[in-house]
């Protein structure tokens, strides 16, 4: 099985020596950083980093004006607000296999419920950021503990990773998901280090420095540092351990005569290789019954679900290398904000607008500095009427100041350096900085971003589209270029969810009403459907745990239509399904609750409504019979006769549905009303 090592890219085996194998990670993080640091985003994210904390673009001189604002970092939140209020998708997961629909509904749920228990949107707020200051960030979805020594507190987590904290290796620039191999490098305290890694705790060590030699480390520290307001000098900075986890798509096959068993024994990303030819069980069924086929080279291949290698800081060995722990094979999905074919690692948003903000500082120092000094200009003074130490110490803003002098007072004793007209701050320099303003939002779309956020808001259709179109291409490009790593984001907890997540854990998310009776009867300690499709059901299924729920995964299809992340057709549908429902189109009330978010309508508030309704008519009847007999003899039940013409007038007009339906807002004299008009 041994094979000759190539130095250039591929990885040494696993029989190989821990640090063998140790050196080739070193060897392709170099690789990788070196190439990093020659992509334009690196100079543009420390510049956007320096805006972010206050940091002036021009070096200040205290003397004339150390004025810095901050537009840019302004502009930013905005835009950052918009574009990260993303939703997690309705009716997104779909199935042409009628045997999984049970199934395909409970899963559903069960994701969409994982999604906010995880505390996604946060995690994609940072992402955003970290895609528009520095062009591209990366999104990473893993199942942890979320408390290290905590084994109960395991739960599915949204890593968010900046541009210089993902190392590529043999990067395909067309498609990110086709690159050979990829770092991520976390910087963890010690203890949480020690907690990851118990084995390894003699010998994990804070960053050497060696490793600080390089750009790419010396920067990821400095921006560490900053964020506590030190330098990279404190002793804390020093306790920090970097984990890199290393995921390359090894292409090793067993080519040996045995098969081999791979990943942790007993774990869900444990498996058995086949060696080449070996008899093995097809990947489907005639007449309800496996049949045998000779392996193939993807039947045996050692890391079918990429392989991950593990180092730390301080050990010169992997600290884990095996199988991937996650069955998609998927590396973290990456984001841009302003990608090109010429520019893989795409730009800052900000890139544009650097220069245009230092020229709008300039001139607001140039305003200020005039201001100054007309209230305290330079003077210039007739020595033979005045000392010198007399004339430094003058103010002339001090209240019942008296100054004496040794003769006639006129406007030579004392004059301003600068003349009036220098000292005046005019209109032009205003003028200038509301062009540099409209520059800024002109490049950066910010108008754009203002109206998709008022689309959101918008509960009317035909303001929705509106408003959407006004949004304009920039951010409708941004929030485009987001749906597919996000596709890939979910893509990657479908497969976690099926992997990771038992009956007993799914009932909190969907209720005991909402597992299918199969999931829980056959298999309580999996998600997993219990057989595949054309199986035999009375017998155990002949078809292992991971490849079932493999299957079942690639059966979910991913349907997004455009502008799903955002949440647009959402809107729009819930009008639609309104105004439906309102004029008597025949429409399942259980479509329209789950359009309004409403989970389990069938189960919780539907009977809580028919017995509300059932109570209505009783008191209604009770009342009716009370008033019949409290009425005068002679006089009919129900009081007074009806008015002329009859017909139980309710007030208002019917619909015309000359229009798209809109809410507004109507006044009565009960006052202010919430109304659907389709009248305009």
């Amino acid at each position: 099985m041994a094979r000759d090592y190539d130095a250039h890219w591929q990885p040494p085996s696993r029989l190989e020596s821990g640090k063998k194998r140790f050196a080739y990670i070193e060897d392709i993080l170099g690789d990788g950083e070196g190439w990093l640091q020659k992509q334009p985003f690196w100079n543009d994210l420390d510049r956007a980093e320096k805006i972010i904390r206050g940091q002036e673009m021009n070096k200040a001189d205290e003397n004339r004006s150390d004025l810095t604002s901050n537009r840019l970092k302004r502009i930013g939140r905005e835009m950052v607000a918009a574009i990260s209020d993303v939703r997690y998708p309705d009716d997104i997961w779909n199935s042409d296999n009628r045997a999984y629909g049970a199934e395909m509904e409970m899963f559903s749920k069960m994701a969409r419920a994982v999604w906010y228990e995880a505390r996604a949107p946060y995690a994609v707020r940072r992402l955003t950021q970290w895609m528009l200051a520095g062009g591209t960030g990366y999104f990473w979805p893993v199942f942890r503990r979320r408390r290290a020594v905590d084994p109960g507190s395991t739960g599915i987590c949204f890593d968010d990773y900046g541009p210089r904290d993902v190392v590529p290796f043999m990067i395909d620039e067309r498609n990110w998901q086709e690159t050979y191999g990829c770092t991520m490098v976390k910087m963890v305290s010690l203890p949480k280090a020690h907690a990851l890694f118990p084995t390894f705790q003699d010998r994990l060590r804070p960053v050497p420095k060696r490793r600080m030699q390089s750009g790419v480390v010396s920067s990821r520290m400095n921006f560490i540092s900053s964020l506590r307001g030190s330098d990279s000098s404190i002793p804390w900075v020093e306790k920090q351990c970097e984990l890199r986890y290393t995921l390359i798509r090894d292409l090793a096959i067993n080519n040996t005569d045995l098969p081999i068993p791979m990943g942790d024994a007993g774990a869900s990303w444990a498996y058995v290789v086949p060696y080449l030819g070996m008899d093995i069980a097809a990947n489907d069924v005639k007449n309800g019954q496996r049949y045998m086929r000779p392996a193939t080279i993807d039947d045996c291949r050692l890391y079918p679900n990429m392989r991950l290698m593990v180092t730390a800081s301080g050990v010169e060995e992997p600290v884990y290398d095996g199988p991937a722990w996650d069955w998609h094979g998927y590396f973290p999905p990456r984001f841009s904000s302003d990608d090109w074919v010429t520019e893989p690692m795409g730009l800052s948003i900000f890139r544009d607008v650097f220069d245009l903000e230092r020229a709008r500082q300039f001139t607001e120092r140039a305003i200020d500095m005039k201001v100054k000094a007309q209230m305290d200009p330079g003077m210039a003074y007739d020595q033979t009427k005045i000392n010198a130490g007399t004339a430094e110490e003058l103010d002339p803003w001090e209240m019942r100041k008296r100054l004496g002098v040794d003769g006639e007072v006129d406007e030579k004793t004392f004059r301003t350096i600068l003349t009036e007209a220098q000292m005046k701050v005019g209109g032009e320099p205003f003028e200038w900085i509301k062009y540099l303003d409209e520059s800024q939002d002109y490049y950066l779309g910010t108008n754009q971003v203002s109206a998709l956020a008022k689309a959101k808001m918008s509960t009317g259709q035909e303001g929705a589209d509106d408003l959407l179109r006004i949004a304009g291409p920039i951010t409708r490009d941004i929030c485009a270029g987001m749906e597919g790593p996000m596709a890939d984001v979910l893509e990657m907890q479908k497969y976690q969810d099926l992997q990771f997540f038992d009956t007993a854990r799914t009932m909190r998310y969907v209720g005991p009403d909402g597992v299918t009776p199969e999931t829980f009867d056959f298999d309580p300690a999996s998600l997993v459907p219990s057989h595949m499709p054309g199986e035999d059901d009375g017998n155990s299924s002949q078809f292992s745990r991971m490849e079932r729920a493999k299957n079942f995964a690639r059966g979910l299809s991913l349907t997004p239509t455009p502008g799903y992340l955002h949440g647009i057709p959402q809107t729009q549908q819930k009008l639609l399904l309104l105004q439906g429902w309102r004029s008597g189109f025949p429409i399942d009330p259980a479509r329209v609750a789950k359009v309004y978010g409403i989970e389990n309508w069938e189960t919780s508030d539907f009977p809580k409504w028919k017995d509300y309704k059932k109570s209505e008519l009783e008191f209604a009847a009770q009342m009716k019979t009370e008033g019949a007999s409290l009425a005068p003899p002679g006089q009919a039940q129900g009081g007074s006769p009806s008015p002329a013409g009859g017909g139980g007038n309710k007030g208002g007009r019917p619909p015309s549905g000359n229009k798209p339906p809109a809410a507004k807002t109507k006044g009565s004299a009960e006052g202010p009303r919430a109304t659907v008009s389709t009248s305009g």
